[in-house]
């Protein structure tokens, strides 16, 4: 049988629900999903993998971009190009939806991690994507 979105556990549905009341737009917990992982994988791709890997230690298991799986350097990519890549990488999200969706994911990720983590997490990015942890800049 397959979960709905209420028969989640481990806080998936609560997470996904968070996204949901902050990106109206999105009107299933499996529309959040697909756009969480998105952002997320976007993410992964301008932080290490080691601060990746402990971010989302506080996020819920289903929460899994892919990411790179190897050491290397961040890449260094601005809030214009961070937004086209949710954009293009999202069925959900079209032309003007990529920022809001992108802060409904990230600023819940902030409120799920504590605070050490979000900080060293913040200290990798520029601040154009740092401004988008937060709902209202």
């Amino acid at each position: 049988m397959a979960l709905t979105d209420t028969q989640r556990g481990d806080g998936v549905d609560d997470f996904l629900t968070q996204v949901r009341e902050k990106a109206s737009q999105l009107s299933s917990n499996t529309e959040a999903e697909t756009v969480t992982n998105v952002v997320l994988e976007v993410l992964a791709d301008a932080v290490s993998v080691e601060q990746m890997a402990e971010l989302l230690k506080s996020v819920p298991d289903l929460l899994t971009p892919s990411g790179k799986s190897v050491a290397g350097n961040p890449d260094q990519i601005d809030v214009q190009h961070f937004l086209k890549r949710v954009q293009d990488e999202s069925e959900f999200t079209d032309e003007g939806l990529a920022e809001p969706h992108a802060r409904a994911v990230l600023s819940t990720v902030a409120e799920w991690v504590p605070g050490d983590q979000l900080d060293d997490t913040l200290a990798q990015l520029p601040k154009s994507l740092r401004d988008l942890f937060t709902v209202n800049p």
